[in-house]
């Protein structure tokens, strides 16, 4: 899963466009927990840490961002559906709002989102890990 390029965007946003700078953060918490998530299924726990705090770090700089931004017009339309992507050398399964959705390596496929913010489960083997998604996004299981 791929997460270094957040630190060089938000590195050039830096001072630069506040709102942008929090929306990149909170974005890049997201994909650190993610990564956690899986790393902790593949057993890597010192790894999924880094990234557990490092997803902490992100999210506090968000919020701090949010504060600062004023409130905007209407948000537009959430997208009812995630897409996730398994770049790992085994099937996995993501469990959505209680629906079992299995990817082969290489697959990618768009999932019904029950709602804005949602819990999910992945299952590698007999290894299981659980986290939160959003709608409207893409995720990409594995390194």
């Amino acid at each position: 899963m791929l997460v270094f390029s957040y630190a060089v965007e938000l590195d050039a946003l830096d001072g630069k466009d506040e709102a942008a700078y929090a929306a990149l953060a909170a974005e890049a918490a997201r994909a650190y927990k993610a990564r956690a998530a899986c790393l902790r299924a593949a057993g890597e726990a010192d790894k999924a840490r880094r990234d557990d705090e490092r997803a902490e770090f992100l999210a506090a700089k968000a919020k701090k961002g949010d504060k600062d931004k004023t409130a905007a017009a209407d948000p537009p339309a959430k997208s009812t559906e995630v897409q996730v992507r398994n770049d790992w050398k085994v099937p996995v399964t993501v469990v959505i709002g209680g629906a079992s959705y299995t990817l082969q390596t290489g697959e990618q496929k768009k999932i019904p989102a029950p709602a804005a913010s949602f819990a999910y489960e992945l299952q590698v083997g007999a290894n299981r890990a659980a986290g939160t998604m959003e709608a409207g996004k893409t995720y990409r299981i594995g390194e």
